[in-house]
Order: structure tokens, then sequence, then C-alpha cells
């Protein structure tokens, strides 16, 4: 018998439902599982919103590929995708099942919908004032863009063999192991009671305690070191609300983090490398001129702040001290400013108010492998405790896009732009010719739009200008007949006409390389 196919878009009342339900269901679905149906649980937490970045872009990717699922419909033999041996009873299966999901989805969006008012006034949350109470951030469109560009960037620049999935939030028990309770605990957002509650849990603060034991699901050898973890990781730092400061400065953030697991005889090197990655970024940014490199010491006058002996901190402080030296960076040192489990090496950058803020850190991490008992075996076969690297790339991607915003005021590099080019057709005869060419540069990887809109040119160009557009390819009767467009460019202004194909070429391989143009004209008022 000819195999029956199954058409999850069957019918007009199932198309419907599917188009309609799926994404409704997949964002409440998200919005339940990270306790944010209501912004009100966001303000009990003290904590932000990423809206547009973490469970708005887990919607985004889920519903759209929900969405695309049910579009496949007869392309796809789910019977056989589902492996049962009785394809027709798989099929009915199937479809029963897609069915009561989507009834699933609508009753409990219906009670999202029901239960969320109610709530927001009860914590009286309605007015958007309380959201900045709690230092509500959230992202749309262009600068969800830029932290996409950004992130993707970093992840293709680290040095992990392996990267981590790691939870949110952990018991008590691991922050104790690690020496967080003692010594960072006010820094926390902590769930529960300890004189009331069985379990305490906390928001994490940081990954390392997690990647600790994706170090330890094995036995290591020397040979196997240095082992590199990676992950681009959401932290939550209580911080205090006098501190909170625009992006520069917010309660749940993004990191791009590594771990690196090393032998003692490997930590200078590793080092030295996690050093000239942090200078990479900074410089493919057009931000190493901006920075100053400080070594983060711990205070002997009061060592109840930190653990381990003197010896130890003497020692790594003076080897993190002869690398700066050995790589001629001049560096300050700072007392006081160590973690509470080793020296670092912070680089620092001035916001627009004149205060520096810390933009990376990497650490020098002699005793946390005690603490959970990481080994390695080494050459003659005995248990030897590794050092360990905790740095970071770029730093924190929101205080990342702040400085990037200060610094270049809108005008990012071509490459970190949220839309690089934008055709502006002359009238509404060249429409078509500017689609064309705006799906030639989207072709070659180009974030380009066209402007339809029944405006005059001059209009279209000032709002351009002014939204800090690289480049604008105006078209009309001349530039369609000869394949060609009139380039005008933040960087030199009226560049005249150039061919199409010429420009295509030359704008993917300044995005390519990450080129930072001088500007060369003074902006037009």
């Amino acid at each position: 018998m000819k195999n029956k196919q199954l058409n999850l878009t069957s019918g007009p009342i199932l198309s419907t439902l599917t188009e309609l339900a799926l994404p409704i269901m997949a964002s409440s679905f998200l919005a339940t599982a990270y306790n944010i149906t209501d912004m009100a649980w966001i303000g009990m937490l003290g904590s932000k919103a990423v809206a547009g970045v973490g469970v708005g872009g887990m919607y985004v990717w889920l519903s759209q590929g929900l969405c695309s699922l049910s579009r496949m419909g007869g392309q796809v033999n789910m019977a056989q995708a589902l492996g049962r041996k009785d394809r027709e009873a798989s099929i009915r299966y199937a479809d029963v099942a897609l069915q009561l999901t989507i009834l699933f989805g609508l009753f409990f969006t219906a009670l999202c919908l029901l239960f969320t008012d109610p709530l927001l006034h009860f914590f009286n949350l309605t007015d958007p004032e309380a959201y900045a109470s709690a230092r509500v951030y959230m992202l749309i469109t262009c600068g969800l863009l830029v932290f996409s560009y950004l992130n993707l960037t970093l992840t293709g620049l680290s040095t992990a063999q392996g990267d981590s999935k790691t939870p949110l939030m952990a018991k008590s028990d691991l922050y104790k192991i690690s020496g967080h309770w003692d010594h960072y605990k006010e820094g926390m957002f902590v769930l529960g009671d300890e004189d009331k509650d069985k379990e305490v849990f906390a928001l994490r603060p940081m990954t390392c305690p997690f990647q600790y034991y994706v170090y330890k699901a094995s036995q290591k050898s020397y040979r196997d070191l240095p082992c590199r973890y990676g992950e681009t990781s959401t932290l939550f730092r209580n911080e205090d609300s006098g501190e909170m400061h625009g992006l520069t400065r917010v309660r749940q953030f993004t990191i791009s983090e590594g771990h690196l697991i090393v032998r003692p005889d490997q930590m200078v090197k590793e080092f030295k490398d996690c050093i000239a990655l942090a200078q990479y970024c900074l410089q493919t940014l057009g931000l190493e001129e901006d920075v100053t490199y400080h070594l983060s010491k711990w205070d002997p006058e009061n060592p109840e702040k930190y653990i381990g002996e003197p010896e130890v901190w003497n020692e790594t402080e003076e080897d993190i001290r002869n690398i700066l030296n050995e790589l001629n960076i001049p560096f300050t040192e700072d007392v006081g400013e160590a973690a509470f489990y080793g020296p670092k090496v912070d680089i620092n950058a001035k916001n627009v108010y004149g205060k520096e803020d810390t933009m990376i850190t990497i650490q020098w991490d002699a005793l946390l492998a005690d603490q959970f008992d990481m080994y390695y075996i080494d050459e003659k076969g005995d248990k030897v405790r590794p050092y360990i690297i905790h740095r970071t790339s770029i730093g924190c991607y929101e205080r990342t896009l702040a400085w990037l915003i200060e610094k270049y005021a809108g005008m990012f590099p071509t490459w970190l732009c949220p839309e690089q080019v934008r055709v502006l057709p002359i009238s509404e005869k060249y429409a078509d010719y500017a689609e064309n060419v705006c799906q030639k540069l989207t072709a070659n990887g180009v974030d380009a739009t066209v402007d339809n809109r029944s405006e005059k040119i001059g209009f279209k160009i000032r709002e351009a200008r002014l939204q800090r557009i690289p480049y604008m390819l105006i078209v009309g009767q001349k530039e369609q007949e000869e394949n060609k467009v009139s380039l005008r460019s933040r960087y030199k202004g009226d560049e005249g006409q150039v061919a199409l194909d010429d420009f295509i070429a030359d704008i993917t391989e300044e995005i390519r390389t990450k080129e930072i143009r001088k500007i060369e004209v003074s902006e037009e008022k």
C-alpha cells in the first residue's frame, strides 16, 4: 500500500489554528518556564527583562520553527519520521497530538491572559516607571541585531574546546563549596529563607562552579590539559540601586566567558593568550586606545575577605606582574580589588561621566580547584591540583553596547550596523530596480532595505543620514539602464556613480574584514 503522508496543514480550520496558536503557545510556554508571564515577578526579583534578547529571541526561533514545520505538510512523511511499524496508526497519532497541543496552547494562553492583569495591579506594576525601578531593559530590532552581531563575533573568536549550557540557578550548597555564599552572598539573588526552607536557591552570579563540574565529569590526565570551556551566559547580580546606570550596570546581563583548567606549567602561556584575545577583541571594535590595565590585588589588611594563604596571593600577583611587564603593557596596581579567590587583570574604560568601568577581566585562580576537589593525573600517576583562568573576551555585552554607543554616537562600524545599506529610488518608477538591488545585497550577506515611500529624495537622504546608515544607494533611470547606483556614504559623502557589482564586492570585503573606516567628511546638520 502506498505510504500516506501527513499534511499538518490539511483543512482550513487546522491550518488557521496552527498559524495563530503555535506562536502564542510558544511565547506563553517560554514565558511561564522562565517565570515571566508578567512583569510583576521581574519586579519582585529586582531583576531585568530581556524580552528582545533571551525569551523573545527563543520565542521567535521556536514559533517560526514550529510554523515552518506546519507548512512542510505533505512534503514530510511523518509516519516514517516517527519510526512506528504501523504507519497509518502513527499518522492518526500525530494528527491527534498536534490538535491536542494546539488546544492546550490556547487554553494555557487564556489562563495567562486572565491572571496577568490582576497580578500587575496587585504589585502596582502597571506604570512603566515601576519597571524602571526594577532596572528593566529591553532590546528591540536594532539593539537586538547589534547584540547578535557582537555575540556571533565573540563566539567565533572563542578559544574554548567545548561550549557548555549551565543552569540559571543552583542550591546554596554549590555556592557554599565555591565560597560565594560566604564572600558574595550580598551580591546574589537568593530564593528562599535559610531559617524556614529546607532548600534555598540562588540565581547564578557566575558560571564557574558549574563548569568545574563539567571538568569533573570525567577523569583527566596531564595530557588532556589545558581544558577550555566557554559559554555565553546570562548572569544575575544584586547590585545596589544607587549603582545602576543605563546599560552600563544592570542586574541581569549577558557575558561571553571561559574557564581554562590548566597545569601549573601551562598557566603563563594560557594567561598571555587570554590577554591577546582580549586585545584582539578591543582592536576589532576599535576600542584598544580607550582602555587602561590594572592588576587587582588582595588587601592583606582584610584577609577575612579572601580564601587562601598570603604566600599564594603574593606569588600569583607576582606572576601576573611579570606577565604584564613581559608584554610591555603599562598598568596600575589596585589593592583590594581582587576576587575573593585570586588576583586578576582588569581592563577598564571611562564612560562619558569620567567614571571607570571594568570591561574585561582575566583572573588567576590557584585556590578553587582545591575547594571542588579538582585534579588531574600527572606523569607519575599522582593526583595534582590544576590552576584555573577565568576570562572574558569582551566582558558584559550590555556594558560593551553602552560603550560602543558612547564612542561612536550611533555611527558604528559598517559590520556592526543593524542596517548597512538603504536603497533610495528617486520615484516609484524605479521601485522594482531598487528592490532588485536590495535583493542582491541581501543575498551577499549585507543588511539592506528599500525606502519606497512617496517622499522627496532629499528628505529620504536626510532621514537615512540621521539614522546613521553607513551607505545610501540612490537609483533612477540612468542607474537602472547601466546597472549602477549613485553612492553616498558617511565616510566620503557623495561618491558618484559606481557599478553595483563593484559596490557589493567592496562592502562585503569591508564587512568580512570588520574594517573600521575613517570618516573623512564633516557631518551635515
